[in-house]
């Protein structure tokens, strides 16, 4: 088994409909589940729905075209190892409902223990509450073992279609 540790990332790529890029995630929250190829949950957290700090480092911030919010924690601590989630509008008319999203989530400075044999990893990722995951704002990756590959030192695993 290769644990994934100290600074290496486990980037994944989705998207989320229907949602709004006018969507403010500081504010609310948003949950990240990461979990391996038989269901085992090996991340399971809720991010904080602060806006960005330089003195906490840490919180949500969006982009000057409004079309991507960021949550970056550069704490040496970042809960669940979540140390970066990227929400960025898709679509042609990114402030009208139910555009298209792109989710990309990173992970440093956390423990991901995947292996060949538990591949694929998959990640679920809630913006919001439960009555947010109910009106659709919950998506969920669908990697085969196939998307999967570690980079040559066994420390990064990529996820990607």
């Amino acid at each position: 088994m290769v644990t994934l540790s100290s600074d290496t990332a486990v980037p994944f790529a989705v998207k989320l409909s229907p949602v709004s890029a006018s969507y403010v995630p500081a504010g609310s929250v948003a949950r990240v589940v990461l979990e391996d190829g038989l269901g085992v949950a090996r991340t399971d957290v809720a991010l904080p729905n602060e806006v960005y700090s330089s003195a906490t480092r840490r919180g949500w911030m969006q982009t000057a075209s409004g079309k991507s919010w960021t949550y970056r924690d550069r704490t040496d601590s970042p809960p669940g190892g979540i140390s970066r989630l990227v929400v960025r509008a898709t679509d042609r008319y990114p402030n009208q409902p139910g555009g298209e999203v792109k989710l990309t989530v990173s992970g440093k400075k956390g423990t991901f223990p995947f292996s060949d044999i538990n591949l694929p990893a998959n990640v679920a990722v809630t913006l919001g509450d439960h009555a947010a995951a109910y009106a659709g704002l919950r998506t969920e990756s669908a990697f085969t073992a196939l998307d999967c590959a570690f980079n040559g030192q066994r420390t990064q695993l990529t996820c990607r279609r």
